[in-house]
This record gives structure tokens, sequence and C-alpha cells, in this order.
């Protein structure tokens, strides 16, 4: 008999400690509804109190005995819980069992666990979390992909993003998880603060959605450079389309500087080619146009822009003189035959002494300079009317060769060779002893019995300082 009696209290020990095993839950109830139990009152057990299925069917089965209400007693008795791998998504109404000291609710698929109202826990395992699965994302960046997975289910389910510590090579920001690297992860680890009176952490694996297409990298920006001049029938090549994309209609976008809309109904796109006009403007000026693409397998719709810049070309028309032009590409363009906005504003002192140079034509669109010296040349004009930036200039000692005409006292130099070089006779002041000037004809004549071998005159820049340059 006392064998037997031995068997029955095992067996009733037994029975009131599976009563005690299982619960669980997220601690979103609400206070009203856990103080209401303090008094004595009963809860439901319902969607509403515990909304995960599995867990809810467990308190009714293992606690509320069948019941679909619980008790203050059942609550007060409820000391340990195992819902160890239940298949459990969600824990809310675990805040009702305040006497809670012991839960173990590992290898579950919770995302998040609030224990702040279970005061009296000190053992808890929430280890081996899985949750399938996220979608993640990809950007192209430099020959690598910036991964993104977006957090915002989880946070519908209850999670805090501020309880999110990421594992590497994760960093969250804005409820959105990145990483950076070549291949597509297969998953994201967390570890979440569960607020017990421990400060423990529950740690969580997100399992990726497997076969993401990285996004095919493409280009989305194209400069384009076009002369001052204004160049009609103008083509641009644009970047190979991504399979199945489509480019859209052309637009032009904001204000366009490239005086007022020409670019518009003049675009159409040929092949991977953009074919359009820009008219005459300004140095600097600029304008863009945007060119839609969609329908591609692989991308997201984007849009490629088209920054068109006027420039001004390095070439004989604007820089005649061969040694002058091959200085400004020297030192101004790096090599190219292009002059810039940026270029021109960066260029505040040019010295080409003793260059050689007989003509500094293209002067003009420096308008940033601040400091010349073109000493020792063989200029015979030169204007700076437009350089009204210049303060220091060295201009002094340009020589050049004229042949002279005449006889018996009366020799002529004709300087109408050098008016092609931009010579303006009104600016001339010639020097020379017993010569005067025609500055209708350019004829200097000399009244002398010998032939002259030297005619000198000085000729007004226009620059700020009203200097003059003087040649021989």
């Amino acid at each position: 008999m006392v064998k037997g009696r031995a068997k029955i209290v095992v067996l009733l020990t037994a029975v009131l400690l599976l009563g005690a095993l299982f619960c669980g839950g997220n601690v979103l109830a609400e206070e009203s509804q856990i103080q209401d139990t303090k008094e004595g009152a009963t809860i439901t057990i319902d969607s509403k109190t515990f909304p995960d299925k599995n867990f809810r069917n467990g308190v009714i089965n293992n606690i509320a005995g069948g019941q679909t209400t619980l008790t203050q007693d059942m609550i007060d008795h409820t000391t340990l819980m195992n819902v160890n791998d239940q298949s459990i998504q969600d824990l809310t109404g675990i805040s009702y069992f305040s006497n809670l000291e012991t839960l173990n609710c590992a290898n579950n698929h919770l995302t998040s666990l609030n224990l702040s109202q279970n005061k009296r826990l000190t053992s808890l395992n929430a280890s081996g979390q899985t949750y399938d699965s996220l979608p993640v994302s990809s950007i192209h960046f430099f020959g690598t992909y910036i991964w993104n997975v977006d957090l915002s289910p989880l946070h519908a389910l209850g999670m805090d993003y501020s309880k999110v510590k990421l594992n590497l090579p994760w960093n969250l920001e804005n409820g959105k998880a990145h990483s950076v690297g070549r291949q597509c992860p297969q998953e994201l680890a967390y570890n979440y603060l569960t607020d017990d009176p421990q400060n423990s952490t529950m740690d969580v694996t997100v399992h990726l959605k497997n076969g993401v297409t990285p996004v095919t990298p493409v280009k989305t920006i194209v400069n384009d450079t076009v002369s001052v001049k204004g160049q009609q029938g103008k083509t641009v090549s644009l970047p190979e389309k991504p399979e199945g994309a489509t480019y859209g209609t052309p637009k032009s976008s904001g204000k366009l500087a490239l005086t007022e809309i020409s670019i518009d109904k003049t675009m159409q796109i040929n092949g991977y080619k953009l074919i359009y006009t820009a008219p005459e403007s300004e140095v600097g000026q600029t304008g863009i146009i945007t060119i839609p693409v969609t329908g591609a397998k692989a991308n997201e719709n984007y849009t490629i822009t088209v920054k068109v810049t006027s420039v001004i070309p390095v070439d004989e028309t604007n820089f005649p003189d061969e040694r002058f032009r091959k200085w400004v590409t020297a030192n101004v363009t790096a090599g190219k035959n292009e002059l810039t906005q940026e270029m021109i504003r960066n260029t505040t002192a040019i010295n080409v002494e003793s260059q050689s140079i007989q003509s500094l034509k293209g002067i003009d669109y420096f308008t940033s300079l601040e400091t010349l010296n073109c000493a020792d040349n063989q200029l015979t004009s030169l204007d700076l009317s437009k350089n009204k930036a210049i303060r220091t200039g060295e201009y002094s000692h340009q020589t050049t060769t004229l042949p002279v005409s005449g006889g018996s006292g009366l020799w002529q130099v004709d300087l109408s060779p050098l008016k092609k070089g931009g010579m303006d006779y009104a600016k001339v002041i010639v020097t020379s002893g017993n010569a005067t000037l025609d500055s209708q004809s350019g004829m200097v004549t000399f009244t002398t019995s010998e032939c002259p071998n030297t005619l000198t005159y000085t000729y007004s820049t226009d620059d700020p300082k009203s200097r003059t340059i003087d040649v021989t």
C-alpha cells in the first residue's frame, strides 16, 4: 500500500508540473487588464489576449484546464513555463503571468519579446529563434553591392527598433538593415532586449529569400559638351539598356540655361544615341535632359540624366596662334581641346613670357584672370577689355618685322597686315621720331633721309589699369 500511495503522489505531481509548464506571450496586454487580474477578475483567452494560435492553445490546454478563461489562481500558481520548439511567433499574453520565475521559449519563431511586466523572472532561455523569411534587395556601388532588408514586417509584429542590435556585417537605420558585399547574404542575425529583470536578450536569425538577382549596374549620368556657338543635330551616346528595358520620351527639366529651350522638340533617340539641338549660348551655360528607363527585368525603373555643358573649343578659330593654343591645352585644359567654365574660373594667372606668340586672341575668355605676363613676344596688338579682373600685367618688349618702302626722304610702313590680328588703329600711338600714322589707312610715314630700321609704338590694351604694350 505504501508503494501504491507513492505512485499516486508522483503521478499527481507530474500532472501539476505539466499544468505549469506551458505558458508564454508578449507583454502587450493592456495595464487595465493586468490590474483587473490582481483584483480577482478572469481573463478571456482569445485572439485578442493571446493572438498566437499555438501559444493560445497551450495556455487553454495546459494552464486553464481546457477552459477559455484564465483565473487569478491560475496566474498565481504559474511560476514555470516551457514552450520550447512550439512554432510560436508571438508571446503576447505573457505579461499576465506576473509570478513567472522561469521561462523557456527557445527554438520558436519569435522576432520580439517584452518581459517588462514579469518582474519575478530569474531564468530565461530564448535562444534559437528563426524567422522565414524577408526579401533582400541590392544596389550596385563601386564594384560591390549594398544589400537592404526592410524590417517593417517585424515591426508590425511588435518589434521595437531601439531594442535591436544587429550582428555584423549588418547596420540598422530607419527600420532598414544594410550590409555591403559581393555575395547575396542568406541570413540576418540580431539580439533583442527583452526588458526582463536580468536585462536578457533573445537571439534571432532571419532567413533571407534566396535567388535574389542583383540589380544590374547601370550608368545614370551622362556628361556631354557643346560649343558655345551651338550645334545642330548634336549626338550623345547613351548607356546600353538592361534586358527588357525601354527608353521613354526625353524631357528637358528645370530652367535650361542653354538660351531657353531649343533642346525640347528637337530631341529624339536613335538606338542608344540621343540626338538634340543645342542653341548658341554664353560661356558656362548648362542644360539637363532626362530620359526615363522602364521595364527592365533586373532593375527598378530609373532615369538617365544627360548633363549638357557649353564649352569653348580650343581650336584655330578661338585661339589662332598655335603657340598660345598649345600653352592653353598644356596648362589649362589638361590636354583637352575644350575650355570649360570651371577651368575659366580657376585660371587667375597666365605667364606666357618669351613664347614667340604673335596673337593672344582667346585671352578674353579668361574672365577671372588677375595676373598676365606676356612680355618678350611678337604681339602687335592686345585687347584686354573683357578681362576686368586683371590687377598685374607685364606686356613690354614686343617685336615684329614689317617691310618698308619709299625713298628720297619719304618712307612708309603699312600696318594693315596687323589689322588681321586684331589691331585697332585708334589705339596706336607711334613713338618713333619723324613718323606719323594715318589712322584711316594704317600707313606710317617717315620723313627721314635714310631708310628707318625700326618703328616703335604703344598700343592701348584697355585693361583696368589702362596699360599699353610697347612694340618695336
